[in-house]
């Protein structure tokens, strides 16, 4: 299994500097662009990548991520509209570093980006997945404290399912409905 030990049941994470970040509660949506920021590691290359050791594994995902961070940021300097949805409040983050494992390095993690002449934090972090058959996924991914609006999220950014951190599973994108795997 990937990542045995670090992935949480429906195979979801956030990293954290190549570092387990767990949230008591709140939910992590993906978060896409016009081209999808996502990267599918097909049947050979997942399965290499179980061979290699819990070290091993997160640098190269965590290196994968970092395109995608590179990319959004890149989008949200341009003037792409996702970057209202990715605005870190004052609100969130305190909630977020009060729930963090890791408070004292999370600011240095959080990307940043030069709009209007200052720098505005984004909340993206690296979600990985792996699929029914054995494909596996690494997106980027927002944290949102409100369930109605992180329903309305994923649903614009065309996700199935987000991660609900108070329960530690899985909701319906379209219903709200806990998935149970």
């Amino acid at each position: 299994m990937l990542l045995r030990g670090v992935m949480e049941s429906d195979g979801t994470y956030l990293m954290h500097n190549n570092k387990r970040l767990r949230f008591d509660s709140g939910f992590q949506v993906g978060v896409y662009l016009e081209r999808p920021t996502f990267f599918l590691f097909q049947e050979v290359q997942a399965y290499v990548i179980k061979m290699l050791g819990i070290d091993e594994q997160l640098e190269v995902i965590g290196n994968i991520f970092d395109v995608a961070q590179f990319e959004i940021t890149n989008s949200c300097e341009s003037g792409h509209p996702i970057f209202e949805d990715l605005q870190f409040t004052d609100e969130s983050f305190n909630a977020m570093y009060a729930a963090s494992f890791n408070q004292i390095h999370l600011t240095n993690f959080l990307p940043t980006v030069d709009i209007e002449y200052s720098e505005k934090v984004l909340n993206l972090f690296g979600g990985i997945w792996e699929d029914d058959e054995g494909q596996i996924h690494v997106d980027a991914s927002t944290w949102v404290q409100d369930l109605d609006e992180a329903l309305k999220m994923a649903r614009k950014y065309q996700q199935k399912t987000i991660w609900d951190w108070s329960i530690m599973e899985c909701r319906c994108t379209k219903t709200g409905e806990i998935l149970k795997n």
